[in-house]
């Protein structure tokens, strides 16, 4: 436990870092300012899922304080940025949204965050999170990723091919859909162990790995009928194997679920720690390819 605790230090202080780096930088070009906003409007879409996989690794007691503290620090994050990708914040790198379809979607996002936040609000006071709001987290977290996902594609639809070149744009919300993903393994496999919605359960993770492959394969080696270009550095190659490689662990770790298999606390401790570690790989992709954007 010592080791994760370290890295969630580390990769808090390391999120932070690249924010203020990337803040101080976007002066630079307005590609690199538009291509940090999908950024961190595609990582909202990440701490949604996020949120829910946690309350449902402490719903099942899997690091119940850890997860805990995930749900309360990931609420403050999604807060934060949404307020900044509306109104600005410097300090995050963040212009006031002048975009009116841009603000439209955002403001659907907030709507249906209040009822996700209403679910959550009850476990963080109390440090318990039962069956009836394990439940009713993991039912409204979906309406609030759809529309936060639909705002990112509005946010690519507005600024891809204008702001920034229309590749880097589509690079970037894939990539950022992809940390979501991560996320959803854990979600999802803890709603198979809870028996909740269990045959849905299976179907969506089956969805889910399957969208997590095609999206590491389009990232890594190009899709050019998606307007998907090869990685443009040769750091940013290396990033996308080693998150393939972090993936195949994943994948050993989970076949047997999507053979049918039940999971057991142990499964999903481990389960726990990998997409971890896969989040912080695919979290570096992405500031690499803020970094490629910068450069070009």
């Amino acid at each position: 436990m010592l080791n994760r605790r370290a890295f969630l230090a580390a990769s808090t202080v390391a999120g932070a870092s690249a924010l203020m780096r990337s803040a101080l930088a976007v002066a630079d070009t307005e590609a690199h300012i538009v291509g940090h906003r999908i950024n961190l409007a595609g990582r909202e879409s990440t701490l949604i899922e996020q949120i829910a996989k946690a309350a449902s690794f402490a719903h099942l007691d899997v690091e119940h304080d850890y997860h805990l503290h995930e749900m309360i620090e990931d609420r403050a994050k999604f807060e934060r940025v949404m307020r900044g990708l509306i109104h600005g914040d410097p300090e995050l790198g963040l212009e006031r949204e002048t975009n009116t379809k841009v603000l439209e979607r955002l403001r659907d996002v907030m709507a249906v965050w209040l009822p996700f936040d209403d679910a959550i609000r009850e476990p963080i006071e109390t440090g318990i999170v039962d069956t009836e709001h394990a439940h009713m987290i993991v039912d409204r977290d979906i309406p609030v990723l759809k529309a936060m996902n639909k705002a990112v594609d509005e946010m690519q639809r507005a600024y891809g091919g204008k702001a920034l070149p229309l590749h880097f744009a589509l690079e970037l919300k894939l990539a950022s859909r992809q940390r979501t993903l991560t996320q959803r393994v854990g979600k999802e496999c803890c709603m198979i162990q809870m028996h909740y919605h269990e045959t849905e359960a299976r179907a969506e993770f089956a969805e889910t790995v399957q969208l997590f492959e095609n999206s590491h394969r389009a990232l890594s080696l190009g899709m050019p009928e998606f307007g998907i270009h090869p990685p443009e550095s040769a750091e940013l190659k290396e990033q996308y194997a080693m998150i393939g490689q972090h993936w195949q662990e994943m994948k050993a770790i989970v076949a047997p679920v999507m053979e049918g298999a039940t999971v057991d606390k142990p499964t999903l401790a481990r389960i726990a720690h990998l997409e971890d570690d896969l989040l912080a790989e695919c979290d570096d992709a992405v500031v690499m390819l803020e970094d490629v954007i910068l450069a070009s």
